[in-house]
Formats: C-alpha cells, sequence, structure tokens
C-alpha cells in the first residue's frame, strides 16, 4: 500500500488540515460567503433602480457576476503560489473590502456599489472554488458527495441572506442609516467570518517554495461535449442573473416591502440549489463495457479502462474473448500468451553485460510465466488481487505472499526467503516489487534467475543502503515540498485517502486501510541492502505520474543513475494495483513476453 507508515509520510507547507474539519470550515465558508453575496446583490438592485431607474438596475448584478468570473481565474492561480487555505482567505479579505465600498456608496453616491460588488463577487470565487478544494481531499467515490455538500452550504447561505433584508432594515430604521445600508454592513461581518474561520485552520503561514504549475485548457474546449457544456452554463447563468434582476424590482413595485423581496430571491435560489446533495449519489464506478483500450504512443503512458470497483473488465477464464490493447502472440508448443501492445515499453536499455544465468525448476510449463507480486510497506499480497486476476486470465501463475508482519526480528534476508519458498519452483518468473517492495524483489529475483525485474513506484536501493537513510540519500522531503507547493499540498498530505488513495475507488480504499500491517520492521529498515551490484536480470521501471507519495519528478532524475533506463509512466497514484490494474497488468505482460537485455546495476 505505502512506501512506509502514514504516519512517516512527508510533510509540506500550506497543507490544509484533515479532510473532516476542512470539510465543514469549507461549508461554513461557503455559506457565510454566499448570504453576503445574495443580500448584497438584491440589495444592490434596488437601490441602483432607484437612483438611475430601472432600466440600469441590472448593473450591480452583472458587476458581481464578472468579478466571480474575473476572482475564478485569479484565485486559481494564486493558490497555486500561496496554497488553498491561503487563497481562501484573500478571496473572503477582498470580499469584505467590496462590502465595505459598497457601504461608502450607500452614505455617498450610489455608483460605489458597482465596483462593490465586482470585488465582492471576485471573493465569492472563493465559496465557489471551495467544492472543488473539499474534493481534493476525498477519493473518487466521495467526490461528487463532497462537491454536493459545499454547494448545499452555500445554498443555505444564499437562501438565508434575502431573507435578513427586513431585519436590517428594521436595525437601519433604529439608527437612522441611509436606506439598503444595513444589508451592506451584514454582508461585511458575513464576508470577515468567512475569512476569519477558513484562517483558523491548522498549517504553516509562509508561501511554499517552487513555482505554481501552469496548465492548458485549450485541449479542453476542443471537445465537442465541453463545448455544448460550456454553452449551457453561460445560458443557465444569463437567465439565473436576469430574473435575480427583475424579480426584486417587480414584487418592489407591486407595493411589497424587502421581507417579500427577500422571500421570493430566498424561494428562487433553494429552487436551484435545493437538489446539490444528491450529486454524489449516482457517482459510483461502474463497469465498461466499450472495447476501446489501447496504449497511446510514448513512454508508456497508458489510459485508464475503469472497471465495477476497480476490478479489470477482463474474461475470467481462458478461451474467452481478449480485451481490446492486448494481441495474442505464438509461444512454444503453439499456445498463446498475450502481450501488452508496446512490447518491453519505452524504457528498455542494454544489458551492460553479456550472459546470465539460468536455473530449470521442475514446475511449470515453459509457456506460463510466473508473476512474483511483492507488496509495499504496510500492505498483503490482496493488494495485487486485481491485477493478478488479469495475469491468470491469460493463463499464468501468480504468486503474492503476505510477507511477515509484526514480527520486529525480521529482515529484508527474510522477506526475500519468505517470497522465494512462496515461489516453490515455478520457473519463467517475473519479480515485481512495489514500492518498499524494491529493497526486497532484487534479492528474489537474483535468487530465482528471474527473466525481468519489474519496480512500480519502488524504492530504488544501492549496495549497503540502509531503507531509513534512503530518503534522505535520494532528496525525497525536499521533492515533495516542491511538488507540494504546485499542487496545493496534496504531495505528501497526512490522510492517506488524499496521498496514497486518490485515484482508488472508495471501497477498494477502505479495505485496503483496514488490511494494513505493521511491515516491514525496524531490523528491516535498519539493515544494509546486502547485495553488492544490482542483479543480472533484465529491469523496468513504473512509474506512476499522478503519484503523492513519491512525486514523480523525483523517479525521473532517480532511476536513469541508478537503474541506467528511463522509466515507463502510467498515469495512476501510488497504489496503481488498485488503481490502474488493467493497465499496470498491460505492462507486465508486455515486458514477460519481450524480456529484452536491460540495466544490471552498472551505474549503482
Amino acid at each position: 500500500m505505502t512506501a512506509v507508515s502514514h504516519s512517516q509520510a512527508a510533510t509540506e507547507p500550506g497543507r490544509i488540515a484533515a479532510p473532516g474539519r476542512c470539510l465543514a470550515v469549507l461549508m461554513t465558508g461557503a455559506a457565510m460567503m454566499q448570504a453576503a453575496t445574495m443580500a448584497v446583490s438584491t440589495a444592490g438592485t434596488l437601490m441602483f433602480a432607484a437612483a438611475f431607474g430601472d432600466r440600469w438596475g441590472g448593473i450591480p448584478g452583472t458587476a458581481g457576476v464578472l468579478g466571480v468570473a474575473a476572482g475564478v481565474l485569479a484565485l486559481t492561480r494564486l493558490m497555486g503560489h500561496i496554497g488553498r487555505r491561503r487563497g481562501l482567505v484573500v478571496a473572503y479579505g477582498v470580499a469584505t473590502v467590496g462590502a465595505g465600498l459598497a457601504v461608502a456608496g450607500a452614505f455617498t453616491d450610489p455608483a460605489l456599489v458597482v465596483p462593490g460588488l465586482f470585488l465582492l463577487g471576485g471573493g465569492n470565487a472563493g465559496s465557489q472554488l471551495a467544492r472543488y478544494v473539499g474534493a481534493e481531499l476525498y477519493p473518487a467515490a466521495r467526490k461528487g458527495f463532497v462537491v454536493g455538500a459545499v454547494v448545499w452550504a452555500g445554498t443555505i447561505g444564499a437562501v438565508g441572506g434575502p431573507a435578513t433584508l427586513a431585519v436590517t432594515a428594521s436595525v437601519e430604521g433604529r439608527l437612522g442609516l441611509p436606506p439598503l445600508t444595513g444589508a451592506f454592513l451584514f454582508a461585511v461581518l458575513a464576508a470577515a467570518a468567512a475569512g476569519a474561520v477558513t484562517l483558523g485552520l491548522h498549517g504553516p503561514t509562509s508561501p511554499p517554495s517552487g513555482r505554481a504549475r501552469r496548465s492548458t485548457i485549450g485541449p479542453l474546449f476542443a471537445r465537442p461535449r465541453v463545448r455544448v457544456v460550456l454553452i449551457a452554463l453561460i445560458v443557465a447563468q444569463v437567465v439565473m442573473v436576469a430574473l435575480m434582476v427583475a424579480a426584486p424590482l417587480q414584487v418592489h413595485h407591486h407595493g411589497h416591502g424587502l421581507a417579500a423581496v427577500g422571500m421570493v430571491i430566498s424561494v428562487h435560489v433553494l429552487g436551484m440549489y435545493a437538489l446539490a446533495p444528491l450529486t454524489g449519489l449516482p457517482h459510483r464506478p461502474v463497469r465498461q463495457r466499450s472495447s476501446a483500450h489501447r496504449q497511446p504512443p510514448g513512454r508508456g503512458r497508458v489510459r485508464r479502462r475503469p472497471g465495477r470497483l476497480g476490478a479489470p473488465d477482463w474474461p475470467a477464464v481462458r478461451g474467452q474473448p481478449v480485451p481490446a490493447g492486448l494481441r495474442l502472440e505464438p509461444v512454444h508448443g503453439g499456445r498463446q500468451r498475450a502481450a501488452g501492445e508496446r512490447g518491453a515499453g519505452a524504457g528498455s536499455a542494454s544489458h551492460p553485460r553479456g550472459g546470465r544465468r539460468r536455473r530449470t525448476c521442475p514446475r511449470g510449463d515453459s509457456s506460463v510465466t510466473t508473476f512474483v507480486l511483492i507488496h509495499g510497506a504496510g500492505d498483503t499480497g490482496w493488494a495485487w488481487h486485481l491485477v493478478a486476476c488479469g495475469l491468470r486470465a491469460r493463463g499464468h501463475e501468480v504468486v503474492a505472499p503476505d510477507l511477515p508482519a509484526d514480527d520486529e526480528a525480521a529482515d529484508l534476508t527474510t522477506y526475500a526467503d519468505a517470497v522465494v519458498a512462496a515461489v516453490d519452483g515455478r520457473r519463467n518468473a517475473v519479480v515485481v516489487g512495489h514500492s518498499f517492495g524494491a529493497f526486497t524483489a532484487p534479492l528474489v529475483a537474483d535468487r530465482l534467475a528471474a527473466d525481468v525485474l519489474v519496480l512500480v513506484a519502488g524504492m530504488i536501493p544501492t549496495p549497503g543502503e540502509r531503507p531509513a537513510d534512503w530518503w534522505a540519500n535520494v532528496g525525497h522531503q525536499h521533492a515533495v515540498q516542491e511538488q507540494a507547493a504546485r499542487d496545493g499540498g496534496l504531495t505528501g498530505h497526512d490522510d492517506p485517502y488524499v496521498s496514497f488513495y486518490h485515484d482508488v475507488p472508495g471501497p477498494l480504499a477502505e479495505e485496503a486501510l483496514r488490511r494494513e500491517r505493521a511491515h516491514p520492521s525496524e531490523a528491516a529498515t535498519a539493515m544494509p541492502w546486502p547485495l553488492s551490484g544490482w542483479p543480472d536480470v533484465p529491469t523496468k521501471f513504473i512509474l506512476c505520474t499522478q503519484d503523492r507519495c513519491f512525486p514523480p519528478e523525483l523517479f525521473r532524475q532517480l532511476v536513469p543513475p541508478r537503474l541506467g533506463i528511463v522509466p515507463d509512466e502510467i498515469e495512476a497514484g501510488h497504489c496503481a494495483a488498485l488503481s490502474r490494474p488493467v493497465e499496470l497488468a498491460s505492462l507486465l505482460l508486455g515486458y514477460a513476453a519481450r524480456p529484452t537485455a536491460s540495466s544490471s546495476g552498472t551505474p549503482l
């Protein structure tokens, strides 16, 4: 599951607190900000129409909408530099200033309401983005619910904001303030409260190091479906703003007071967002029956083809159709075996040594590969069960043992002994080590004279290197801090659902955490790696491009000097065997079909 226990995960600057508390804060801030926005928008329309005529009554609302649009663009970029928490605090601070400017307009010149509403809208962008900040902290199965929860909290505030108009009017009457001033003062307090609540989150306040990563949205708009959705959103926003401008004016002109105006706007907002929490209910991983499963060219990147609960959408027994993206190649005896479309992958390099020793084992057909799958820290062989399903469906054998746990005397040699014993003489081995399992996998590959050695997000050891020293030796903490600065604190996050299981279906992530064990032992982490060099086995490395435990750039820099190869890449988080089992199994099948020579450790 992990390279180390979750408590050992590296920390990073500007990180938001635990997801549960964070969600509560995000909901509170969104509710307060929406209450301020709706109250000021309604009051601004009435004030501007009274001062300049009904035809100009929509100007403040338009300014607020434009402010939201500009604020979202600016705030998204700002968050990439200063983090999510600080970005939201800045947004709510801007909203407070905007509401204050509207107060000044009520006392002096009503025209000031327009820039005030623009700034308030810019600050309201924080409440709009808060739903996505919350979604980032939860696994895929709960993202829809989290987005709906924050939207619903904002709806409560938006419904309550206009309802305060009658109360604030009564207060301003007692204090002798200009009409509608109370609504603007309420907005100042609500926006400031939203910022104060968000500021109360724990975490460092200094800006993270590194530069924000720029993203391109051109390819997104090139998709026809995205353009259709964008047009629908624009039309819906135009209709919504028009109704929210016309409704209070019409109600007011028919002799109704602010209480009636507030009630109409509140009902309107409630109708728009009342069902928002239901958006999370249909968000469940479903089995896709499409046959499209092709690996794109270049550097071994693979596209996800999700299955139900992350399970490979593969036939359960031999003789059924092979999924697209895998082809059958003839092997010994006229039988067929499945091979990945890219074969050995782009990460191959020439083996600097000529021959390799071979051992003939009494067990197994020469056409059948034995995949020896070694799990990472805290995990069990269960972590490979989805990948094993796909490999066995191709007629191959799979050995995925549980390494010793809760045994402080067990060391790296003990782990290798356990794996070799589980293999029990099977031949044609492809040894795969995940994460911390990379310290054990080379020992096993060396003893079995394996056909191929594969590391998946593996901690590549050097002779005599202790696992406990590996982190500092490779600059892991610095790499995590740099990546956290780019992704807003997601990399290295304390919550395993964020750092390890962000792309794993919820039920699988929960089961993996339930199975967590005390592995490795202190003896294993303190033991110098026993080999004098990398084993004489063709070696492959699979880099996970969405890994929040080991930043991808860390391995892009580490793999070439330590292994003498370029890693293949797969679009997955750290636990690729659970989030991308089909793609991972495809790569393993390709390596087994074409075990070309590769680096054997000279760079070490």
